[in-house]
């Protein structure tokens, strides 16, 4: 309306007369505001809340990393770098400035709610894994402690749908069918089953539904071919039987992988070991276990002593040196006695490391424990074995089966009562104490099990641990008896009696349904992710299936 009333004109101005034409429209223009006719959210960024009120308002994502941000140093330039350029008046950015405007950010946002503040954050992440709360909540609740009170915990989903018409989105009706589908269908309701009939007339569920039925008409296609015929699973029987005895390393195969334990155990395939220029972790894994032997073996029936440090330091560099010096003598070329110079001072500092906890132990123990055997041996006695092994297995049987186990223990400490500890060691860091618990690894439990029986006595065991030379640690890799042990370690290896207990009836019990299967002839491959040390890979069975699918895609294409 202004601009209508402004006489026309054809005649050039001056930019100080255009600044001011424009300067009188906008001081008489009327700008008219979209009024909402109700409640909107708004949706910003912390710095965007300057200024700005609201009645209700949400500040998420306080975790640490998310709200305040991560400050990511800049490796071009250095924080005194950046200060002197401010000094000549290039105005870069440094951490404090970064971590203030993050501060001021959140007041904003605190500043910006009229009625209802909340702060929002997770405890742990979509995997399960924890997170930690930003500093701004605790320093909020450093001020308000009251307002924890008010505190609601929400679990990271929402509750799935309880029927069709309450399912949003493409999620919610998978979630839907999903629940439905592992549920008899005795107990679900027509409704319920009219709804899941439904899902299953659209091609993307049919098409879902098809790969489940090829998946499981697959598996049970092969845990039916090999061993169907009676005469094949008597052979099998006959091979593991009552009179068999096994090796715990065996059965772990089996418990990693059952098609594994079909090939390397009943088959003996043996695989194609390829040629190496540079030592594996093989290669590197029995130099520490000969390197280890040679240097305890002088101290049998002694405690090591922290005063003794340097003398232990220097022999066990003498036993390094030996077996390295083999190494580097066997070398191919120059290249590889290059490469092997430089992965000396790698392997040397690991068993520095491992000198240095075996020391802290004894401390922490008040050289409680002695070595004792190294190398010990139970059952089927081949090689290099302790001289005071034992030849006799160690058995058991649980729920009908009997069960024979032969193995060989690394190293067992004992005290002057009896009570003696196992180790075994691993060239990398080794299973923990969780995967323990869940009886993913069967030897440290079996080897307790078996030098009760066949050595030292019921209830002599204190406990056991896996010593990973990469980072060695009694706490994280091994499982201790509370009262025999009378140590507080850090974590949850600590167990009680019926702890104790409970956990060796899962290993009977596992090892049990283990030695059933072979028998039975069960050596499909495993559901779980295959373990990526297997050296049968070239031949696995399971990408079978996916090659299967790729072949009937092919001709599904060459026919249309």
């Amino acid at each position: 309306a202004y601009l209508d009333k402004l006489p026309s004109s054809d005649r050039e101005i001056c930019l100080a007369d255009f600044r001011n034409f424009w300067l009188t429209y906008i001081l008489n223009g009327e700008i008219k505001t979209k009024q909402s006719s109700g409640a909107v959210v708004k949706v910003l960024l912390p710095r965007e809340a300057r200024g700005i009120k609201a009645k209700i308002v949400f500040i998420t994502g306080l975790e640490q990393g998310t709200f305040p941000r991560n400050y990511v140093n800049d490796w071009k330039l250095s924080l005194k770098d950046r200060r002197e350029l401010q000094a000549l008046g290039v105005g870069l950015e440094t951490g404090e400035q970064y971590q203030t405007k993050e501060k001021m950010a959140f007041y904003w946002g605190l500043q910006t709610a009229e009625e209802r503040l909340y702060l929002v954050y997770q405890i742990q992440d979509s995997s399960g894994q924890p997170l930690n709360s930003s500093s701004f909540l605790d320093e909020i609740q450093q001020c308000f402690p009251e307002l924890w009170e008010r505190a609601k915990c929400y679990p990271l989903a929402l509750e799935p749908p309880s029927s069709l018409a309450e399912c949003c989105s493409g999620s919610e009706l998978g979630s839907f069918l999903a629940i439905r589908l592992t549920t008899a269908s005795t107990e679900m309701t027509e409704l319920e089953r009219t709804n899941c009939r439904q899902l299953l007339e659209t091609p993307l569920y049919q098409q879902l539904a098809m790969q489940i039925w090829q998946e499981y008409s697959w598996r049970m296609r092969f845990q039916n071919s090999l061993f169907d015929k009676p005469d094949s699973k008597e052979l099998v029987a006959k091979i593991f039987g009552a009179d068999h005895t096994f090796a715990i390393t065996a059965l772990e195969d089996y418990h990693s992988c059952p098609y594994r334990f079909f090939l390397k155990q009943l088959l003996k395939v043996k695989p194609l070991s390829r040629p190496q220029m540079l030592p594996d972790n093989l290669d590197l894994g029995n130099l520490y276990h000969h390197v280890l032997q040679e240097f305890a073996e002088p101290f049998k029936g002694q405690s090591l002593s922290p005063e003794r440090s340097q003398e232990y330091n220097r022999f066990l560099k003498d036993c390094f040196s030996n077996f390295y010096r083999e190494w580097q003598q066997e070398a191919a070329n120059d290249l590889v006695k290059l490469v092997l110079s430089l992965q000396e001072t790698q392997v040397w500092g690991i068993l520095q490391r491992w000198l240095k906890t075996e020391l802290d132990w004894a401390v922490e123990s008040n050289r409680r424990f002695k070595i004792r055997f190294l190398e010990f041996g139970f059952g089927l006695i081949r090689g290099d074995f302790d001289p005071d092994s034992i030849a006799e297995p160690y058995q058991f049987e649980i729920a009908g089966i009997p069960i024979k186990i032969w193995g060989k223990v690394d190293r067992i400490d004992a005290d002057d009562q009896g009570g003696f500890v196992v180790y075994d060691y691993k060239s990398g860091r080794g299973p923990s104490t969780k995967e323990l618990l869940h009886v993913d690894y069967l030897q440290i439990p079996v080897y307790l099990m078996a030098l009760e029986q066949l050595r030292f006595g019921a209830e002599k065991s204190v406990g056991g641990s896996y010593l990973g030379l990469k980072e060695p640690s009694r706490s994280r890799g091994g499982i201790w008896h509370t009262e025999r042990l009378r140590l507080d370690l850090n974590g949850k290896c600590l167990l009680g009696e019926v702890e104790w207990q409970d956990w060796l009836t899962a290993v009977k019990t596992s090892l049990a349904a283990s030695v059933s299967a072979i028998r039975n002839g069960e050596f499909s491959p495993t559901n779980l992710e295959c373990p990526s040390f297997c050296e049968y890979q070239g031949c696995c069975r399971c990408n079978e299936r996916e090659v299967a699918a790729g072949d009937e895609t092919s001709v599904e294409r060459a026919a249309n």
